[in-house]
């Protein structure tokens, strides 16, 4: 009876975690706004699923035979319990603590995911949920930048025609949060597409990773196309290193293996004529703009969110501001900061210039982090992504796990760089559908590398017993 127990409640939180998954970049408000709205609907969808979910989870746990307690596990609890411990710390607790369960609710993905993945396969069926999601995206973002704005049957919101084609938005909101989810997702695509068997299949996964990339494209997001084509060189550089393992070389010719390799790697560098120097929104105009404080606009605000975290992290190191509370505490630092005389022209030229601003976000998750929930839960943090990377590497070179596995493994390590190199200069750790996102493939990481130990060990004794 037990066993039964444990086999159906598996069963049904496995399904209701690919259900959200599948359904949390797409919830929208009836009447959606652009940006903060849409990021609200999905708090509220991801916060909420989370909860109820939970409830299914510790039902499950609660039967199940055996309870892993990993050390990959024992960190994220650190830091959730950390996170919840500095919203003590705050000036707003009852504020803070809210701002808590919101991002609590897309830590407990880690957990669900790491314990509802039972074998490989189950990675699969995950990340399927989450290429599915981003195409449908894809061919939203790609029409919309046509002019055919499907959305605007259902929803109501003006896009002029400049913003039809210059700012592809689809269900996300916003072109730098679309490309900030849908980049990720591409990566391990492409790495999985390498993999593949079947000549269809494999055309297929190229169709899809051709409208993924048009659409990241069309965002003209910097930091997510910097990051896609650095992910790309990644897994290239692996796939012919290691071609001659890969189902694709055998059913090819080496010379045909080339010119896919070829295909893929032109094809993201044509993407980056729409970068250069000449264009308005040019990486080198970007980097230039965010070294000089002598520029109003968005780019040198983004400079003083920077020093404001700081000036937080050096007020409060060891438990932070408490979470959520950067918005709370901009305008106090802004005023203080405002008197430096080294920084007086530069903060009057902000306050001139945008006299109601007040940043949601320091525009990097990692000061974010350090600042709100302080150095405890900062290296905590830092500790876990290292022995993540750490753990994926140590993958990608045993040649005793399956090609499919390491160049799996390859896309996970390219996917978080390019998860990172948007954190450097956004916050898609503080949104809710890239959020979980980050902990869904965190979690795959780390389930890779103890499926493959737990499989050997069953292997050494079934040995034995023969």
């Amino acid at each position: 009876m037990r066993d039964k127990i444990v086999f159906y409640s598996q069963k049904i939180c496995f399904l209701s975690l690919l259900i959200t998954l599948l359904l949390s970049p797409f919830f929208l408000f009836p009447n959606i706004v652009l940006d903060e709205h849409t990021v609200l609907a999905k708090k509220y969808f991801v916060t909420f699923s989370s909860i109820i979910f939970l409830f299914f989870f510790i039902f499950y746990l609660f039967f199940a035979k055996k309870i892993i307690i990993s050390k990959p596990v024992i960190l994220v609890l650190i830091f959730a319990c950390l996170t919840v411990l500095s919203s003590f710390n705050s000036i707003n607790v009852p504020f803070s603590l809210i701002e808590c369960l919101l991002s609590l609710s897309t830590i407990f993905f880690f957990f669900f995911s790491y314990y509802l993945i039972q074998d490989f396969r189950s990675i699969q069926k995950i990340f399927f949920i989450f290429a599915f999601s981003a195409s449908m995206i894809s061919i939203i973002g790609f029409l919309q930048y046509f002019g055919f704005d499907i959305l605007q049957h259902t929803f109501k919101y003006v896009l002029t025609e400049d913003e039809r084609r210059f700012k592809v938005l689809a269900t996300l909101g916003n072109p730098d949060y679309l490309a900030g989810y849908l980049s990720p997702i591409l990566l391990i695509l492409i790495a999985a597409m390498l993999t593949v068997k079947k000549y269809a299949y494999m055309f297929f996964l190229l169709i899809l990773n051709v409208v993924i990339t048009l659409t990241v494209l069309f965002t003209e997001s910097r930091a997510n196309f910097v990051g896609l084509f650095i992910g790309v060189i990644i897994i290239l550089v692996y796939f012919y290193r290691y071609r001659q393992e890969l189902p694709l070389f055998k059913t090819f010719t080496s010379k045909q293996v080339k010119y896919v390799s070829v295909f893929l790697f032109l094809f993201i560098l044509t993407g980056s004529l729409i970068f250069i120097s000449t264009h308005k929104s040019s990486i080198i105009t970007r980097m230039k703009e965010l070294l000089s404080f002598k520029i109003v606009g968005g780019h040198k605000e983004r400079s003083i969110f920077y020093i404001l975290a700081n000036e937080m992290i050096f007020d409060h190191p060891f438990l932070g501001v408490g979470i959520g509370m950067y918005k709370i505490e901009y305008t106090n630092y802004i005023e203080m900061l405002s008197t430096d005389p080294s920084l007086q022209k530069s903060f009057d030229n902000i306050l001139k210039s945008y006299p109601n601003t007040i940043a949601e976000h320091a525009h990097n998750d990692f000061l974010e982090v350090w600042a709100e929930r302080g150095s405890l839960a900062f290296f905590v943090f830092l500790y876990i992504l290292v022995l993540f990377f750490f753990q994926l590497y140590h993958i990608t070179k045993d040649n005793s796990i399956s090609s499919s596995k390491r160049f799996f493994s390859v896309g996970i390590i390219a996917s978080m760089i390019c998860y990172f190199l948007h954190s450097m200069v956004n916050f898609p750790l503080h949104s809710p559908e890239r959020g979980v996102l980050f902990w869904v493939i965190l979690s795959f990481g780390f389930r890779i590398g103890e499926l493959n130990t737990e499989n050997s060990k069953k292997s050494q004794r079934s040995q034995r017993k023969i």
